[in-house]
Parts: structure tokens; C-alpha cells; sequence
């Protein structure tokens, strides 16, 4: 808390530490809803310069202490990557796909060096059908898989950063889970 007090009598030099330990995670949150690198990067610095308003903005004062700092910036950045969705919907893509673009060899997925690329191929179907599966899932159920499988976060850390019980946290973890498994078995097995 002794940082984040620092941020809010202007100290920027324990923003970028906050940045520079919170970044990571919050670009993965940020990737399981917008499915982009570079979006979720640029969604990740609007994260932080919201954030930062905030906390240097006494007539905002968001931040008031009461939870994680992690807990209120992770719902800044999950509000952030909802906004830009909604707003993703209904506007035109910016610019128009070059076929040098898809040419380039930045855009380009690179087979792993296997001697079976068959197994290359099924590996990337799952890989397709986990994301596909994992987008059809109510949210409640989608951000709790995320909280606990990418960000490695255990029940108690979920229900605090959700706000939820921890029996909650079990249950949505356990039907997420076996949704996921019901639609993703047939491809697995077969």
C-alpha cells in the first residue's frame, strides 16, 4: 500500500514499479477477452493511464484502499477490454488487410520442428476448439477458468478478486471445467 500511497502525492517512480509488477498479469487478463497481442498490449498502458488518473486525481479518487490494488486495477482492465469489445462491434476495421501483409513473416505461424506433423495439426485443432469453447462460456464462468488457469491464482485469491465465496469459486471452476471437457472430448478422443 506504501507504493500506491506514493503514486498519489505524484511519485511516478513507484507508478513504473507498480507497471513493471503488475503488467504481465494484467495483459493476460486483458488477452482472454480481446484475443489480440498487440491490442491487449495497447489495452494494458490504457489500464495503467487510467489508473494513474485516478490515483493522482483527488476529484476521481477511485481507489479508496478498501480492496488489493491488483483487485481494483485487474476490474480496470477487464472494464478496459469490455469497452473496447463493445465498441470493437460496431466499428469498421481501421485498415484494410494488404496481402504483403499476410506475406510478411512477422504474421506467419511457424510449425514446431516435429517429426509427425500430423500431430502439429491436431495439437492447433484443440488449441482452435479450447479458445472457441472458452468464448461460448458465460462470463462468470470464463473469467473465474482464466483467473485460476492463466493467472494461477488459488480459490481464496479468485473469491477475493471477484468478490465471491469461496464454494462459488469451486462450482464455477467445476462446471467451467466440465463444459470445456463434454466439448473438447470427441476431438481429443477421436
Amino acid at each position: 500500500m506504501a507504493l500506491v500511497e506514493r503514486v498519489e502525492q505524484g511519485d511516478l517512480g513507484a507508478f513504473d514499479i507498480l507497471v513493471m509488477k503488475y503488467q504481465h498479469k494484467i495483459a493476460n487478463v486483458i488477452y482472454a477477452y480481446v484475443k489480440d497481442y498487440e491490442e491487449a498490449r495497447d489495452l494494458t498502458q490504457e489500464t495503467f493511464i487510467k489508473a494513474y488518473r485516478s490515483l493522482v486525481d483527488k476529484s476521481l479518487a477511485e481507489f479508496k484502499g478498501q480492496s488489493a490494488f491488483y483487485s481494483w486495477l485487474h476490474r480496470i482492465a477487464i472494464n478496459t477490454a469490455k469497452n473496447h469489445n463493445s465498441a470493437r462491434k460496431i466499428r469498421p476495421p481501421q485498415q484494410d488487410l494488404e496481402i504483403s501483409d499476410s506475406a510478411s513473416e512477422d504474421n506467419q505461424i511457424q510449425l514446431a520442428d516435429d517429426s509427425q506433423p500430423d500431430t502439429h495439426i491436431l495439437n492447433q485443432q484443440i488449441y482452435d476448439q479450447f479458445h472457441q469453447e472458452l468464448e461460448k462460456l458465460p462470463e462468470e464462468l470464463k473469467i473465474t477458468l482464466v483467473l485460476r488457469e492463466n493467472e494461477n491464482l488459488d480459490y481464496d485469491q479468485i473469491a477475493e478478486r471477484l468478490q465471491i465465496p469461496k464454494g462459488t469459486v469451486r462450482s464455477r471452476l467445476s462446471r467451467a471445467r466440465k463444459l470445456l471437457y463434454e466439448t473438447l472430448l470427441p476431438l481429443i478422443s477421436g
